[in-house]
Formats: structure tokens, C-alpha cells, sequence
């Protein structure tokens, strides 16, 4: 086989595309991954392109990141979307028009190895905080790295550009702590149920939410499909 990375990839393409083989696998070969690869090596995170790869060089699995899993952070972070992170954990790169938007080769390639290193920041803080039940945990996970992006930069909404400005690491345990607190109270005033987490409203209220402490003297508007004074809004 080629010892050219990119003549490599359309042979593994071509190949994948003759056989069933899983979306992740299939977007592998594209220049931007593989730029995304280059990128993270340096900073201590291995993109498994190519399923297992780092895993079988004994790379521990907290610094390896799955082509999906970093297409959840994008969703949840970048985008802001967290329901559609926990909602399409796979369908996420099924689609060209959803792959365009997270992979967006446009894009500074910063902002991909932000949102990976501050999903596992988010992960690694949930995993400490026992007032949040295990289940809870990998409903609101998303919610929370979403959350602390607009807690630490003091923007509720902030752009690409903010966003791939970020040190990861200088997003503080008190920030990821007043993130969950937020998010987690919300969460539970809605119900509490994965149907709640894979929904527009609850993003639209944690958005809110952040949005309301961020500017106080802002009017808050009530949630899509939710009454004026519903549940979680007394008193914000």
C-alpha cells in the first residue's frame, strides 16, 4: 500500500465504500480528519481515525478520541446544540449536510481540539461530583461543556472564533461545578428524563439560563412550547 497518507486514504475510501462498513470509518479519509489527527497529536490527544489504532499502541483511552465522540463535543460546544449531541450520537455523520457543519474545513482547526479537550474536562469533573446520579451524569454532559464555554468566556453565545481562542485547561473546577449546579437544576425542574435531554427546550433553557447570570438586567424570554412561569424560571 502507498506510504502517502492521502493515497492511502483513497484506497482505504474506495475500498470501504464496496462494503458495510460504519459512517465514522467512511468520513475517515477526508483531508480535514486527517488534519485534525496532526493537529491533536502534539497537544497530547489521539484522533482514532482508524478504529483502534492508538488503542493498540497502548495510548491511554482518555487521550484517544473517537471521530464520533468528537462530532458530539462540536455539536454540543461550537454549535451549541447539546440535544442533538445526545440525541444522534451516530446519525451525526450519516448525513453530508450535518458532517459540512461539524467538520467545517473552514473552520480553525483550534476549535476541534477545544471542544474535544473540554468534553473530556466536563466528563472528568461529572465523575467527582456525587450530588449528580450516574445516569443524570451522561444526560447532562453535554449541557455542562456548553454551559462552561459561556461561564468562562463570559459570552452566553460565543463565536467559532472565541471558542478556538480557549485554554482548555483554564476553564476552572469552580466553572465546570457552577456549570452542572445550573444545568442540573434545570434538567430536574423539566423531569429529569433522557426525553428531556435530547430536547430543544432544555438546551433553549440552559442557553437562557446562562444568558440570565451572564446579563441580569436582560429580559429573559420563556422557553419554546413552555408557559411564561414554567417549571425552573421562578425566581431567575
Amino acid at each position: 500500500m502507498p506510504g502517502d497518507p492521502a493515497s492511502r486514504d483513497k484506497i482505504i475510501k474506495a475500498t470501504n465504500s464496496q462494503t458495510s462498513i460504519p459512517p465514522a470509518s467512511l468520513r475517515a479519509t477526508d483531508k480535514i480528519h486527517r488534519d485534525i489527527e496532526d493537529h491533536l497529536k502534539p497537544r497530547g490527544l489521539f484522533y482514532d481515525r482508524r478504529k483502534n489504532f492508538y488503542k493498540n499502541q497502548s495510548i491511554p483511552a482518555e487521550k484517544i478520541v473517537a471521530i464520533p465522540y468528537l462530532a458530539q463535543a462540536v455539536m454540543a460546544i461550537a454549535l451549541r446544540r447539546p440535544d442533538n449531541a445526545r440525541s444522534r450520537p451516530s446519525s451525526l455523520l450519516k448525513n453530508d449536510e450535518d458532517c459540512k457543519q461539524v467538520f467545517d474545513a473552514n473552520r480553525s482547526i483550534d476549535v476541534y481540539f477545544v471542544c474535544a479537550s473540554l468534553m473530556k474536562r466536563a466528563e472528568g469533573y461529572l465523575r467527582t461530583d456525587n450530588s449528580v446520579g450516574a445516569t443524570a451524569k451522561g444526560n447532562i454532559r453535554f449541557h455542562v461543556a456548553m454551559a462552561a464555554v459561556g461561564l468562562h468566556t463570559g459570552v452566553s453565545a460565543p463565536s467559532m472564533k472565541q471558542i478556538g481562542e480557549i485554554d482548555p485547561f483554564g476553564v476552572t473546577d469552580a466553572t465546570l461545578a457552577q456549570g452542572t449546579e445550573l444545568v442540573f437544576a434545570e434538567f430536574n425542574s423539566m423531569g429529569g428524563t433522557d426525553a428531556v435531554a435530547k430536547s430543544g427546550d432544555f438546551s433553549q433553557r440552559v442557553s437562557d439560563r446562562i444568558k440570565h447570570l451572564l446579563h441580569p438586567q436582560a429580559k429573559r424570554e420563556p422557553a419554546k412550547g413552555a408557559a411564561e412561569t414554567g417549571p425552573g424560571e421562578a425566581g431567575n
